[in-house]
């Protein structure tokens, strides 16, 4: 290891002809000691022991290797190896001003999809990796391609609420994770406007502050568990790259990791999970309500289907069984009845054939994906061949005037 150490030379100063030999010789002996000791620091350090696994690179000669290609070697080269997380005892330091940053282990725990690279020392997404298509999530490939090495910024990123103008999924999601992480200082900041002399603020804050209960609590950590599922999916489908057949296979498979969460062990987790946010913001426990007359329907409602309860004794957090029936088993019933009925078969078979009209995709102008979307808008197979060889017969003469066909456009078709 010694010769990744960088020996600097002795600085020698000339001293005056009538100087004493006897200090002139004290003087190089203290800095002989000083460079000693500052090379002993240095292979101690370099020779510190590892626990690295067997499929990486040991962290001493990572410093010496450079990646040649955009995706290190020591990253999961397939879905199948899960995300690759070295636990080192210390990580390489980055200079940043007066003080050294580094990458934090404790950032696995909180992030499931982070994966971290020795060799460039930086951190990737593991699920943008391998899911994602090249530039899809726009020119800023840093968690995909080359890498997050700016550690100074890494937790500094401040959690702002969002507006209801922000963009739709997006704000939903968004706004569900800066609630739950800011709800200690929502709830100071409304205590403190509820005690200014302002009366309408005043009002304002107090009717906030009954609404933040725990049941609002239960809710806010039930739906920011589902939306981070569907999230990733949304993003994708907003990607002008992305391949529309591609896009209900990914709908199949979060559709199926939602109904997963339909289990008496996950409710446990949520239930669990706004209990102890409860105690950390000192919410306190709702009382029962008091026993009341059961009201009768409206009677202008008689003769239509209400699928909603219409008067209903509310449920408490005292009854977990009240909220499992009436919250989270209608909640993912209606996210997975709506997402199945967007992504049908029906709609799957138009997306291909819509595939099928892109002249860089593989099935271009193929009659088996271009059918189905036929039979959707009422085309005749007959037709459909008709066009399709016209179609063809003009590819042919654009190729003979040099024309290179990346789009319907050039047929005049769009």
């Amino acid at each position: 290891m010694d010769r990744f150490v960088i020996h600097k030379k002795p600085r020698v100063e000339r001293s005056p002809p009538n100087a004493d030999p006897v200090s002139k010789a004290a003087e190089e002996e203290g800095e002989e000691k000083e460079e000693s000791d500052s090379e002993r620091e240095n292979r101690e350090g370099a020779r510190a022991e590892v626990a690295l696994p067997e499929h990486l690179v040991d962290v001493n000669t990572a410093s010496t290797a450079t990646a040649t290609s955009s995706t290190p070697s020591d990253l999961s080269q397939t879905p199948a190896e899960g995300p690759r997380r070295p636990v080192l005892r210390r990580y390489p330091a980055t200079r940043v001003g007066q003080q050294d940053r580094f990458f934090n282990r404790k950032w696995y725990e909180e992030n499931i999809w982070l994966e971290y690279s020795i060799l460039k020392d930086c951190a990737f997404c593991f699920a943008c990796r391998h899911f994602s298509r090249v530039g899809s999530h726009g020119e800023k490939a840093a968690f995909i391609q080359n890498g997050y090495h700016n550690w100074r910024k890494a937790t500094e990123q401040p959690v702002e609420l969002k507006r209801l103008s922000d963009t739709r999924w997006s704000c939903q999601y968004s706004a569900l994770w800066a609630v739950q992480k800011t709800l200690p200082v929502i709830l100071a900041i409304l205590k403190d406007i509820k005690l200014q002399p302002h009366a309408r603020r005043s009002t304002d804050a107090r009717a906030l502050l009954s609404l933040i209960d725990e049941e609002f609590i239960l809710h806010l950590i039930l739906f920011e568990d589902l939306f981070r599922t569907a999230k990733f999916m949304s993003d994708t489908l907003q990607s002008p790259n992305l391949l529309l057949e591609t896009a209900t296979d990914l709908a199949y498979s979060v559709i199926t990791t939602i109904k997963e969460k339909r289990t008496e062990d996950t409710w446990r987790a949520i239930w669990s999970k706004a209990k102890g946010l409860c105690a950390k913001v000192g919410v306190a426990p709702q009382k029962p309500p008091h026993e009341r007359r059961q009201s009768q329907p409206p009677h202008h409602l008689q003769d239509f289907i209400v699928e909603a309860p219409i008067e209903t004794e509310h449920p408490t957090m005292s009854s977990p069984d009240a909220l499992r029936t009436s919250s989270f088993y209608p909640v993912i019933d209606r996210l997975v009845n709506e997402m199945t009925r967007r992504f049908s078969t029906e709609a799957g078979a138009v997306l291909t054939g819509t595939s099928a009209l892109n002249p860089k995709h593989a099935t271009f102008l193929q009659k088996e994906s271009l059918f189905p979307m036929a039979q959707h808008y009422g085309i005749r197979e007959d037709n459909l061949l008709a066009e399709i060889h016209q179609v063809h017969r003009l590819l042919e003469r654009k190729e003979e005037q040099g024309v290179t066909v990346s789009s319907t456009r050039v047929f005049g078709l769009a």
